[in-house]
């Protein structure tokens, strides 16, 4: 199967006992008849391929990459309007899903797909959420583990194997938990990459660092920093000859 071709329809899963890889069928599986029937920002998983004890999800065929291979193949020509018009489209698609009661304790930059609604290598993209099975109910908690020594957890608990810290929110290496605040925090690092901060200070320079504030009480939640960059985008006119046009 070409290369390129199989990353847009296949996600690789690490190896699983049975008990999790049905666990991780069903969470994905229940993500996407959620997403169709509340009309969530979700890739939807068609179905899954068994193979030597792991296996694939497998995703729609349709053009499209994942965030941070769209972003290395683009960046270079993207003007300043369309990453912010690019960041606000993200922090929308977090704010629908918690309009919906569900959230993503760890955001990255692989937590979006980008989808290409036309067919041609510029026009109108739409990012969605990636990984249904990151999803989590509000109050309800995800546990987070490192992979170099185990915890026990309650049974009604979900958890993550997480082997670096260093990256996500401060208190989660004390609180092992993910919440809609470590996922502020998430957000604040995915506009940093996409925006690539410069020299000179930018109204978005301040949802950024609003975001990656070390007190998690004084983060804004997705649904401010979803309006605030909407906010930003409206004030920002959009140059002649753009390629993309993020919705």
């Amino acid at each position: 199967m070409d290369e390129a071709y199989a990353e847009v329809i296949l996600k690789n899963n690490r190896r699983m006992d049975e008990e999790q890889w049905k666990q991780h069928i069903f969470d994905e599986l229940k993500a996407t008849f959620l997403a169709e029937e509340l009309k969530l920002p979700v890739r939807p998983m068609l179905g899954v391929i068994i193979w030597r004890g792991g296996g694939y999800m497998v995703y729609s065929g349709a053009p499209g990459r994942y965030l941070q291979r769209f972003l290395q193949e683009n960046m270079h020509s993207m003007s300043c309007w369309t990453k912010i018009k690019l960041c606000t489209a993200l922090a929308r698609v977090m704010s629908q899903l918690y309009n919906c009661d569900r959230y993503c304790g760890v955001v990255e930059l692989d937590s979006f797909y980008i989808n290409f609604l036309q067919a041609d290598s510029c026009g109108r993209i739409q990012p969605v959420f990636a990984e249904g099975k990151d999803l989590t109910l509000l109050g309800e908690y995800v546990t987070v583990r490192n992979d170099h020594y185990t915890e026990i957890v309650p049974e009604t608990e979900r958890t993550r194997q997480i082997s670096d810290f260093t990256r996500m929110a401060p208190e989660v290496e004390w609180t092992r938990q993910l919440t809609p605040l470590t996922a502020s925090y998430g957000m604040g690092q995915v506009l940093q990459a996409v925006l690539e901060n410069g020299s000179k200070p930018s109204p978005e320079d301040v949802v950024i660092k609003k975001c990656l504030n070390s007190t998690a009480s004084r983060r804004p939640s997705v649904q401010e920093i979803s309006t605030q960059l909407n906010v930003i985008s409206k004030r920002l006119k959009c140059p002649t000859g753009e390629r993309w046009n993020p919705i």
